[in-house]
């Protein structure tokens, strides 16, 4: 680096003396040549072999350093000189248009210093310049380009054909030569237009777009033309402009009508805002030649003119008046388009509107009254009141009128003349329903969609009285205030008569009743008012009048009717409030914390809701009624609303156990309105305190007991004290091992103490001591008790643990000794006991196996002789029967070897004759055992018969066979196993075999 960075200075110190440098070095040139856009590390030349550097120094060649000089020369930014070998390679990419432009000729210059390093040392001297020059070459790296990617041209139509139109050609940045020469083509052809080029004045070229034939604007609006300009390098570049050529219009087309003829029909009676009929032109010019313009013709006559214009832009014909069917039936005039080119060309259309007749004339109704004054109702039907005449202007069916009235009670009558119509009453009417009637008559013409008339003849109705007073409403409430004067208003009735005039006015009275001393009511206007007399809410709250409303008519038709009117007395604030007791007593559990309820006084109002308010309080004595000592009501609060009394804090019974104070409760609206009682709250006792034995004092209670102390005798008497309530305190002794019992090392002391418990009792109520049983030797020695004292039983119960100790003292000689004859002869008469017991119990069992073993021998006994019948000789017979107990007795013997295992075996062995000596038939029993499995669903066992052996005993052959139960049956599963075990017997021939089964 620091080599670098002083090569660096050395380089510009030389570029400084270049000038003179150069007079006094050797100054080689030399040249190269590379191409263009062969990107970076691409290779150039290596100077010392062009130079003759390299042969020059031979081995020495090493010693030279080359090294560009960079000032002035910005192109050595492209440059790569190797300090080593003096190879240069591009650093970057040379783009020859970039740094030649247009010029046939490029190169770049660059001085390089060859230096010298004296061996061993790091400087150096100048030995020679290297003037390098590096001609670029030009290679066809860049397209012809348009100044422009889109260029619009515009053309009139109908021009001849050869008129041109002028556009920028396309340039091309490489050199001049084969690579930047340019010619241009249309893609795809185009049988309108050819493309060339024209030089200028200038020495440049335009590019021409030439017209072959005419234009017609309405046949092509415009064309899109692609120019491709193509150079002749290698490889070929190309470029392309896209050219919109617009075809502008000239007016040579005239207005052309959609149709010539506008035929319409329209209803006489159509809206004028809506168009008549729409007129509609084209022209095929563009632009102000082809807008349009629609006016009616100028030779319209002028009544055309008063009755229908035309909207200039949208060919929409109105008509400025509502047409008349019945003034004019056919309009028949000309539209005339016109465009706004120049001069303007025009176009006629004719218009013929059929004004169509429809129903626009409503029936006429005249309505002419008889001469009558007014109808009664609930009479006069069939009364004539009017007639009518019906006339239509229209014709036809529209002109063909029939009337109606809707309202039942009146009827219309045609009469003889077309036309006429009479009105009369029907149906009774009811002036109540309606005093004054219009009778309405609706006619209508025939057409399909018929025009209405309606006229109306008024009718009064005149009153009888047929209704009579309502009350509104039905239910009458009131109220008033207690204690109120007289006059006052308490409400207001009203009844309500359908009727008129007389028929309708009402009056108002009272029915009899007990009220009637306490209630008036204005017969005019119903208002019901007091009389004077006192009204007490809280003697009677609800008064019920009986009302009666009359009504005015003429005497002997008048009608009348009644409601009940409750009248409810409010109350006024006039009671005080009263305890319900002037005493009360309650109570509160000692110990209880703060604020705990200690009962609750009640108090009643005989006024109701707000008025019926009142609060409580605990009053305060006067100073000099204290008698020392705070207030027992100082301990209490009370809740003014409720009365629940709270505890201010804890009490203790044993200090004091009853409080007394008065309350007071008061009406808050008024001051004077109170009462005053008085609370006793009884302190509860709450059993928090442990019972203190007092008797015998602690010093005293160590006791001896002599060993001749009968049972019940008592050793000591314990009394204990409770400071809670005695009436709910019952104290109770016993008397329990003491806590260190067991643990002395004295052999006397444990033995007396592991008989402590049964040798002493308590009375639970007096506390007498006592013995409980026989004094024994082994209870002689110390015994460690603990009198437990206690107030009760439930939970809430305490108790006091006092040890003492009772020492039993040994006996006289006397007494020890006849205590243990005494305790022989008795160990004597238990053993003797014991004996005789078990031996009863034996013998039982005894006999009971006997019976059972008699009842199952029975059993196999009933079997045998079941099975197989008795042979005819009776020696025989009891011969057979003897084997086959015997046979039996065996089986019986049968016992499980190893019942841990699967399999369990057990061993027969059947003793029988062998051939004697004299020569006798030999005897053989031989046994097999047939299985079968019982009460057991999942049984994979069997039962097998095995012979092992055979053996001689008494005459008689014998078998040993083992009965072997499969090892496959399932632990778990619980069975019965029934077992047939054949016994059979011969006398030496098989032939004479006897088998039995069991």
């Amino acid at each position: 680096m620091a080599f670098s960075r002083t090569f660096h200075w050395f380089g510009l110190a030389l570029m400084a003396l270049l000038p003179y440098v150069c007079q006094a070095q050797q100054i080689t040139e030399i040249e190269f040549t590379t191409e263009e856009e062969q990107g970076e590390g691409h290779f150039i030349g290596n100077t010392a072999d062009r130079s003759g550097l390299s042969r020059e120094f031979g081995d020495n060649f090493q010693l030279l350093l080359f090294s560009a000089i960079t000032q002035g020369n910005p192109n050595v930014q492209y440059l790569a000189i190797n300090p080593a070998n003096g190879i240069i390679l591009t650093k970057k990419n040379i783009d020859r248009e970039r740094i030649c432009t247009k010029s046939p000729d490029c190169s770049i210059k660059v001085t390089i210093g060859v230096h010298r390093r004296s061996p061993g040392s790091t400087s150096t001297e100048l030995l020679r310049l290297l003037q390098v020059t590096i001609n670029v070459l030009d290679i066809n790296d860049e397209a012809p380009t348009f100044e422009k990617r889109v260029v619009k041209l515009q053309i009139p139509e109908n021009r001849p054909a050869g008129d041109e139109l002028f556009t920028s050609v396309a340039t091309d940045r490489d050199a001049e030569g084969p690579n930047s020469i340019i010619s241009y083509k249309l893609v795809p052809s185009s049988p309108d237009f050819m493309v060339t080029t024209q030089a200028t004045t200038d020495g440049f070229e335009d590019l021409v777009i030439t017209v072959r034939s005419m234009l017609d604007r309405e046949r092509q609006a415009s064309y899109a033309l692609e120019v491709v300009a193509t150079d002749s390098g290698d490889p070929i570049q190309s470029g392309s402009v896209l050219i919109n050529v617009m075809v502008t219009d000239v007016n040579d087309n005239e207005p052309q009508f959609g149709r010539n003829n506008y035929t319409v029909n329209v209803l006489e009676n159509s809206d004028n805002d809506f168009p008549v009929v729409v007129v509609s032109a084209t022209d095929s010019d563009a632009g102000e030649n082809a807008r349009l313009s629609y006016s009616l013709s100028s030779q319209a006559p002028q009544k055309i003119k008063a009755t229908f214009t035309v909207d200039g832009d949208t060919g929409e014909v109105f008509s400025r008046q509502e047409l008349d069917f019945e003034k004019e039936e056919t309009y028949t005039f000309y539209v005339t388009a016109t465009d706004h080119g120049s001069p303007p060309a025009s176009a006629s259309a004719l218009v013929t509107v059929n004004v169509m007749d429809v129903n626009d004339n409503r029936p006429n109704i005249e309505v002419t009254p008889g001469r009558f004054d007014e109808v009664t109702e609930h009479g006069s039907v069939d009364k004539y009141l009017a007639h009518i005449k019906v006339s239509d202007p229209d014709s036809g069916v529209n002109g063909q009128v029939t009337c109606s009235i809707a309202d039942p009670h009146f009827s219309l009558k045609p009469l003889d003349s077309p036309g006429f119509y009479k009105i009369i009453l029907s149906k009774e009417l009811d002036r109540e329903e309606a005093a004054q009637r219009e009778v309405e008559i609706r006619c209508r013409d025939g057409d399909v969609d018929p025009l209405e008339a309606i006229a109306t003849l008024p009718i009064s109705v005149r009153d009888i009285n047929d209704n009579a007073p309502e009350f509104q409403p039905e239910s009458l409430e009131g109220s008033v205030l207690e204690e109120q004067g007289a006059n006052t208003v308490v409400m207001q009735v009203e009844a309500v008569d359908r009727d008129a005039d007389e028929n309708a006015r009402v009056t108002y009275s009272l029915g009899t009743s007990q009220s009637d001393a306490l209630f008036s009511i204005d017969p005019r206007n119903g208002v019901i008012s007091t009389r004077g007399r006192r009204l007490d809410r809280e003697f009677k709250e609800v008064y019920t009048l009986r009302v009666v409303a009359t009504d005015n008519a003429p005497v002997g038709q008048r009608m009348s009717s009644t409601a009940t009117a409750t009248i409810r007395i409010l109350d006024e604030n006039d009671n005080p409030p009263r305890f319900t007791q002037q005493g009360f007593s309650t109570s509160i559990t000692e110990n209880r914390p703060e604020r705990s309820p200690a009962g609750q006084v009640s108090a009643t109002d005989a006024d109701i809701d707000q008025n019926a308010r009142f609060e409580f309080s605990i009053i305060e004595p006067l100073p000099e009624d204290r008698q020392g000592g705070p207030n027992d009501g100082s301990f209490f609060t009370i809740n003014s609303q409720t009365g629940l009394l709270l505890s201010k804090q804890p009490f203790d019974r044993e200090k004091k156990d009853v409080y007394k104070f008065s309350i007071k409760v008061a009406d808050p609206a008024v001051s004077n309105y109170f009462d005053v009682a008085n609370v006793t709250v009884t302190i509860d006792d709450a059993n928090d305190h442990a019972p203190r034995l007092v008797k015998p004092p602690e010093s005293e209670r160590d006791f001896t007991c002599a060993f001749n102390r009968s049972v019940g005798d008592v050793l000591a008497l314990f009394q204990a004290e409770d400071l809670d309530d005695p009436r709910f305190t019952e104290i109770m002794y016993s008397v329990r091992l003491g806590s260190g019992s067991g643990s002395s090392s004295n052999r006397a002391d444990r033995k007396s103490t592991a008989s402590s418990s049964s040798l002493f009792s308590m009375d639970p109520l007096s506390g007498n001591l006592r013995v409980k049983r026989e004094i024994r030797p082994e209870d002689i020695g110390a015994h460690r008790l603990e009198v437990v004292v206690r107030d009760g039983t439930g939970p809430s119960a305490q108790s006091t643990v006092v040890p003492i100790m009772v020492t039993v003292a040994e006996g006289s000689e006397e007494e020890m000794s006849r205590f243990a004859a005494s305790n022989d002869l008795d160990n004597n008469v238990t053993i003797v006991s014991v004996i005789v017991v078990c031996t009863i119990i034996l013998a039982i069992i005894i006999i009971v196996v006997i019976c059972l073993i008699r009842r199952v021998d029975r059993k196999r006994r009933g079997l045998a002789a079941s099975t197989h019948p008795a042979p005819s000789s009776p020696s025989h017979q009891a011969q057979l029967d003897a084997k086959l107990y015997q046979a039996a007795q065996w089986v019986n013997t049968v016992t499980p070897t190893d019942p841990h295992q699967n399999g369990i075996k057990t061993r027969l062995e059947v003793p029988g004759s062998e051939k004697t000596s004299s020569g006798k038939k030999k005897k053989e029993v031989s046994f097999s055992l047939d299985d079968m499995v019982v009460e057991s669903p999942d049984t994979s066992g069997s039962m097998k018969s095995v012979f092992s052996s055979r053996g001689k005993q008494d005459g008689l052959s014998y078998k040993q066979s083992q009965i072997i139960l499969g090892n496959n049956i399932n632990p778990p599963v619980r069975a019965s196993l029934k077992l047939q075990l054949k016994v059979g017997y011969c006398d030496g021939s098989p032939n004479n075999m006897v088998r039995h089964a069991y």
